[in-house]
């Protein structure tokens, strides 16, 4: 199986199961996750069994389409944006199950350890945004203080891949 139909098949689930999500029509998978599977831009959590139970998505956004999509409700990113500047900003984390503290620990201090900042936005049922927040790693501790991923966390580390076939391809340990 072509891994972009694996991962289309793996957020559909993810959205079925989410009460906010389950509504939207299938043309949303078309404008906001085709472009993240072709840019590689996507990033799953796994349970012990191999099941799906999270999953982000990002861009690099210039700073002119960051401003569009904090005061845009309806903006509709072109191809060649999801990739074009230099703001890292999380697009869409799907955790239907209340995995979504362990995905942004994990997408903060492994994922995108070297960003200074990573950005992300919540909007309410109408797509206003509600809140925008800044991670400025400046103002936080230094990953090599933080606490070890797994000793607070549901998810360990090696839960987090590409696709189930690259969550398969690990030696994958979940603590007992």
């Amino acid at each position: 199986m072509d891994i972009r139909a694996e991962q289309l098949g793996l957020v559909a689930g993810l959205m079925y199961q989410t009460p906010s999500y389950r509504s939207y029509p299938v043309a949303c998978l078309k404008a906001w996750i085709e472009p993240v599977i072709n840019h590689r831009q996507i990033w799953f959590a796994f349970d012990s069994q191999g099941r799906a139970v999270a999953y982000f998505t990002w861009a690099w956004l210039a700073p002119d389409v960051a401003h569009r999509l904090e005061h845009d409700p309806n903006v509709l990113l072109h191809y060649s944006e999801w990739n074009e500047g230099e703001q890292l900003w999380i697009m869409d984390l799907v955790a239907p199950y209340g995995h979504a503290h362990d995905v942004m620990r994990y997408l903060r201090d492994h994922k995108f350890a070297a960003q200074r900042e990573i950005r992300w936005l919540r909007r309410d049922e109408e797509g206003a945004v509600r809140h925008v927040t800044i991670f400025d790693r400046q103002r936080h501790r230094p990953p090599e203080q933080a606490v070890p991923h797994d000793a607070h966390f549901r998810l360990p580390l090696s839960a987090f891949a590409e696709s189930q076939r690259g969550w398969l391809a690990t030696e994958t340990e979940f603590p007992s």
